[in-house]
C-alpha cells in the first residue's frame, strides 16, 4: 500500500567512477590493446640469418645423393658410387678402394678437380641404378665426371686423369675378376672420351686411399703398410 502523504523521488542510476571497484570488477580500467609488436614471444626480434663471413667461396658440383659425401673444412670425403668436383681450393679424398676404382681428373688452368669412386664396370647390369647414380659404373661415371668438370670451367683436353684401386680382395674367382674388369672399363671409358691416363696404381691385394689437392694438383695414393706415393 502506497503512502499517499510521502512525495515520490525518482531513483537515479549512478555511473561507476573510473577508479571505483566495479568498473571492471578489479578496480582497474581495461585498456584497448595497441598494435602488435614485431617482437616475438621470446622478446627478441627475428632476424634473417646472415652468411658466415669466414666461409670459403668455392664452387662445388656433386653428382650423387647429398648425404653420402662429408665435407670437413677444406676436405671432402667421397663415398662409394659417388662423384664430387671442386673448383679453386680444397682437397678430395676417397677411402676403401678395394676392387673399386678411383678416378681423379684435374685441370691445372682452371684449378678444377674431380674424384669418382667406381663400384662396378658396366651399367647394363642395372640401368635404373645407373640413371639414378651414374657414378656407380665405369661407363656412366667417367662421362659424368668429364661433364661435371666442364660445368665448373675445366677443359677436358688439358685435364689429367689418374687411377687407383682395382685390387683382388676376395678369394673367389668371380670377385677376383671385378677389380681387373673395373680397371679395364675405366680405361676404356676414358679412351672413348678422347682422353689419356697419366698415372695409375692398380691391382694387387691391398685397399687404397686416393686424394687430390686443388692447390697443387698432386694426387696421392696410400695403402696399409706401404708409403704414400704421388701419381
Amino acid at each position: 500500500m502506497l503512502d499517499a502523504g510521502r512525495p515520490r523521488t525518482a531513483k537515479t542510476r549512478e555511473r561507476p567512477r573510473r577508479d571505483a571497484p566495479g568498473a571492471d570488477g578489479t578496480g582497474r580500467i581495461a585498456q584497448r590493446p595497441g598494435p602488435r609488436s614485431k617482437v616475438g614471444q621470446t622478446g627478441r626480434v627475428a632476424q634473417r640469418p646472415q652468411p658466415n663471413a669466414g666461409q670459403t667461396a668455392r664452387r662445388v658440383q656433386r653428382v650423387r645423393s647429398p648425404q653420402s659425401a662429408v665435407a670437413r673444412q677444406d676436405l671432402t670425403v667421397v663415398g662409394i658410387s659417388d662423384l664430387v668436383v671442386l673448383a679453386t681450393s680444397g682437397q678430395l679424398v676417397t677411402y676403401a678402394l678395394g676392387s673399386c676404382v678411383g678416378v681423379v681428373g684435374y685441370d691445372q688452368d682452371s684449378r678444377v678437380a674431380g674424384l669418382l669412386h667406381v663400384l662396378l664396370p658396366q651399367s647394363k647390369t642395372d640401368k635404373a641404378r645407373a640413371a639414378q647414380r651414374p657414378a656407380t659404373f665405369a661407363d656412366t661415371g667417367v662421362p659424368a665426371l668429364v661433364r661435371a668438370m666442364q660445368a665448373l670451367g675445366a677443359n677436358p683436353q688439358t685435364s689429367r686423369f689418374r687411377l687407383a684401386g682395382g685390387a683382388s680382395m676376395l678369394s673367389t674367382s668371380k670377385m677376383l675378376e671385378i677389380g681387373r674388369r673395373n680397371v679395364l672399363a675405366v680405361r676404356k671409358a676414358i679412351w672413348k672420351a678422347g682422353l689419356l691416363v697419366e698415372g695409375e696404381a692398380v691391382g694387387g691385394s691391398q685397399p687404397r686411399t686416393m686424394s687430390v689437392d686443388l692447390g697443387t694438383g698432386i694426387v696421392t695414393v696410400s695403402s696399409p703398410g706401404r708409403p704414400e706415393i704421388a701419381l
